[in-house]
């Protein structure tokens, strides 16, 4: 026996010796295989009239976007019109009505209609991705009972943007050793201070090695030699060395601060062009002290009425006489109701009831 397999037909030698039946029968047996498409190709994807099309890094709204140039061509006949997306990387696609498509493969993910060998759909890429994004598709079988074609990319340009650095993070100052820190109210020399412990990270690349500080309230700060520092966003404030993740600085807090003072503070951009991060804060703890109360402030004595009032020499007997008008203020809150008389030149003071 002679077999011929190529899937098309099996030829066997006939064993039969018989003339009038043949001298060799013809056994043909045919099996039919519907061949899966072409693959549709490698594509650059384009603006939805054919032009170039790059999507900047972080863009958060939806960017319409063109697949054409597919190849479409199945050997068993007829002319694929659907393609399917097996994956993406690097962001979401939708329809070009902005609809929800299920990704996968055959039996799983939708199948996408073309129109004249080319579609439209949207595409927002992840969140700091700054490489080109990528789709494999596949190309659907037109007759349908076949697999799909093998997979090929489209690729969507994406244009990386400088990112700002992570933020810092709240911080507590410690002494220059890394202990608690408490300056009292009304200190008036500069105290040392250590900020630690910043956080010093940044999505595209690099490690943060300075701050800007922004603002201050309740003090002052200066360098740790007692430099003067300016304050404010990128362009205006001063951009101060770390050592590690850590700085020295001194500080002196306004008069009567009885709170705790704050420093606003950024991580500043390694690479240069992007923003300073978001905003953290430096808290230094203030330790209360109670305050005198303001200065009654000096009083000329008038009669009980408010008029004037005049005492003759060597008078005996004692003079009623009225001071008012004195100031009743204290920084630490309440008012004052009494006061102290500390000494008296040229007289004698007692009570209204003598």
């Amino acid at each position: 026996m002679i077999r011929f397999s190529g899937g098309l037909a099996d030829f066997r030698p006939c064993l039969v010796p018989s003339v009038f039946l043949c001298m060799m029968s013809l056994m043909i047996s045919w099996s039919a295989h519907a061949a899966a498409p072409d693959p549709g190709g490698d594509i650059l994807a384009t603006t939805t009239i054919g032009g170039a099309l790059t999507i900047p890094e972080d863009t958060m709204t939806a960017t319409d976007f063109r697949v054409s140039g597919i190849t479409l061509n199945d050997s068993d006949g007829g002319t694929p019109s659907q393609i399917r997306l097996i994956s993406v990387t690097g962001g979401t696609v939708t329809t070009s009505v902005n609809g929800a498509i299920t990704l996968g493969e055959k039996g799983v993910g939708n199948s996408l209609n073309l129109v004249a060998g080319a579609i439209n759909l949207k595409f927002v890429p992840t969140a700091n991705r700054d490489t080109d994004a990528t789709i494999s598709y596949k190309v659907v079988d037109p007759e349908g009972p076949d697999a799909d074609s093998t997979a090929s990319t489209i690729t969507i340009a994406i244009t990386p943007v400088a990112d700002p650095p992570s933020a810092g993070g709240n911080k507590t100052a410690t002494t220059t050793g890394g202990g608690a820190l408490t300056i009292v109210e009304d200190t008036l020399t500069p105290t040392d201070f250590r900020v630690s412990g910043i956080t010093l990270s940044d999505v595209d690349g690099g490690t943060p090695s300075q701050i800007r500080l922004i603002s201050v309230t309740g003090g002052t700060v200066t360098t740790a030699a007692n430099g003067a520092i300016t304050l404010g966003e990128k362009g205006v404030g001063d951009a101060l060395n770390l050592t590690g993740s850590m700085i020295d600085l001194k500080f002196v807090p306004t008069a009567n601060r009885d709170t705790n003072a704050t420093i606003s503070y950024k991580v500043v951009d390694p690479e240069g062009p992007a923003a300073d991060s978001t905003a953290s804060t430096i808290t230094i703890t203030i330790s209360a002290v109670d305050d005198p109360p303001s200065a009654g402030g000096n009083k000329t004595a008038t009669t009980t009425a408010g008029a004037a009032l005049s005492i003759a020499e060597d008078t005996l007997t004692p003079t009623d006489f009225r001071v008012s008008g004195i100031t009743l203020s204290d920084v630490d809150g309440g008012t004052p109701s009494q006061i102290r008389l500390i000494s008296v030149t040229g007289g004698t003071v007692t009570t209204s009831a003598n």
